[in-house]
């Protein structure tokens, strides 16, 4: 098969966000189908690139290495971690752009900073969006929304407004 060129929207297999704010990312993004060559796929990467670090061990959260990451995710959510994966496959033409996104429904301050930095590589997969999720730990709920926007006007700006009336 040809290997063809495909327009990067992010470099990655994934991302987490801590509640600090500190972004740490994972994984190289390829096609899927030399993905599956290597045996570089985004559980992989994130054992090797960010359980193993002692930055993550400052997290205090312990996920079950037998289980992949994507079902993890909520978890990780629960526990106040944003996680974004990159699941653009670019196997084929035209390629999808796909992200799949997880949400504590309470972010803290650094986060909000962290995710307002990120909208406008964010919103370069919103044709194309997967799912945003938006868990709630202390409702033992799961919002969805359907586009990055969504999520902006309906999470983040209103914390960014509250925020702001406590004079931070």
């Amino acid at each position: 098969m040809e290997e063809k060129e495909y327009p990067l929207l992010m470099q990655e297999l994934g991302f987490v966000i801590s509640p600090t704010g500190e972004e740490m990312k994972f994984g190289n993004w390829k096609p899927a189908i030399r993905r599956m060559d290597e045996q570089d796929y985004h559980t992989e990467a994130f054992q090797k690139q960010i359980i193993a670090t002692k930055r993550y061990e400052k997290l205090g959260v312990l996920l079950n290495e037998n289980f992949d990451i994507t079902s993890q995710c909520p978890f990780l959510a629960q526990n106040g971690i944003i996680v974004g994966l990159n699941q653009t496959d670019g196997s084929f033409t035209p390629s999808v752009p796909n992200i799949f996104l997880l949400f504590p429904s309470a972010m803290s301050e650094e986060q909000i900073k962290k995710m307002i930095e990120k909208k406008e590589e964010l919103l370069q997969f919103e044709p194309w969006l997967h799912t945003i999720r938006i868990i709630d730990s202390k409702k033992n709920t799961v919002d969805r929304v359907g586009s990055i926007n969504e999520f902006y006007e309906k999470y983040v700006y209103p914390q960014v407004r509250e925020i702001s009336k406590q004079g931070r």
